[in-house]
């Protein structure tokens, strides 16, 4: 398929796409829908002049193209998918996607240059908020059974209080 050919299905198909091939996928879990909404409600609170949103669409190619749980971004994009790299990119993690979240996704948004790259897995009980240094990420918080609250600074936007318990609780 062209990235045009994907660029004009209809706005009810919910798909990746890489390098040629429609990645579809059903919305996500209830549990999982519940934890990105209070993820995305601590970002737009404490950044309220930020553009949040759920299941938005990130151009990481010229023939990538992504949807992120949870986007932060300076000025709202246009379109289905931001060709200007968000801020903070946050996956929840699923059994299904979760080495594509992981290790994929993860370098394409290193390599278009978002910010942050939060990842939130229910299993493990934990959230890991990566920045991006330029050649890959650095652990900028890590959040666990051992320590369930904590801050990460949002570039010069300001800080983002983040619990982890409110957080799984969905």
């Amino acid at each position: 398929m062209s990235v045009d050919d994907f660029l004009a299905l209809p706005d009810n198909v919910r798909a990746e796409f890489v390098d040629g091939v429609a990645i579809v996928t059903p919305p996500g879990t209830w549990e999982h829908q519940g934890v990105a909404l209070v993820v995305a409600m601590a970002l737009k609170s404490a950044l309220p002049d930020l553009t949040v949103a759920t299941e938005c669409g990130v151009r990481t190619s010229a023939s990538s193209f992504r949807i992120a749980d949870v986007g932060v971004a300076d000025v709202t994009p246009e379109g289905r998918f931001a060709e200007t790299p968000p801020l903070v990119v946050v996956e929840v993690l699923s059994t299904s996607t979760r080495s594509e979240d992981t290790v994929r996704k993860s370098t394409e948004y290193a390599a278009v240059g978002v910010a942050q790259y939060w990842i939130v897995d229910r299993d493990a009980g934990s959230l890991t908020a990566y920045g991006n240094n330029g050649a890959g990420w650095d652990v900028l918080l890590e959040l666990d059974e051992t320590q369930q609250q904590g801050r990460v600074e949002i570039g010069d936007h300001g800080p983002v209080e983040l619990d982890l318990v409110s957080i799984l609780a969905g």
